[in-house]
């Protein structure tokens, strides 16, 4: 991950992964919290990329400032938000992870870039 990304995306702190989903009245639910970060994500996602999106496999490079949560929290809010906003077609499309925290952000940096597609492996007999 040498090179210059492909998509670079500055966004706003995601919320810990353990405050995602709630229970209440025998359902599970998004919390305030998340609904509100989709929103606002969206919208920074939407203003950066101008349609650009990873059609397949994907390497990816998170920055986060330093936050109460802990850093490996916040990779699953993020590559949902990718997916939601049509930037990654899948997030199982991840095949390589970058993680760091430096302590002069106050966002959350996102650098994406595109692998070669996997070659089609034939089914076994």
């Amino acid at each position: 991950m040498n090179t210059p990304a492909d998509i670079q995306l500055t966004l706003p702190v995601p919320p810990s992964s353990n405050r995602l989903w709630r229970n209440g009245n025998g359902r599970t639910f998004k919390s305030a919290e998340y609904v509100a970060w989709l929103a606002q994500g969206g919208v920074a996602c939407a203003e950066q990329t101008h349609g650009d999106h990873m059609p397949g496999c994907y390497a990816i490079a998170i920055t986060l400032p330093r936050t109460r949560i802990d850093p490996d929290n916040a990779i699953k809010p993020l590559q949902d938000l990718l997916q939601r906003a049509g930037i990654v077609a899948n997030d199982r499309y991840m095949r390589r992870l970058a993680l760091e925290v430096d302590d002069a952000r106050t966002d959350v940096l996102v650098r994406l870039w595109a692998l070669p597609a996997e070659p089609k492996t034939r089914k076994r007999k």
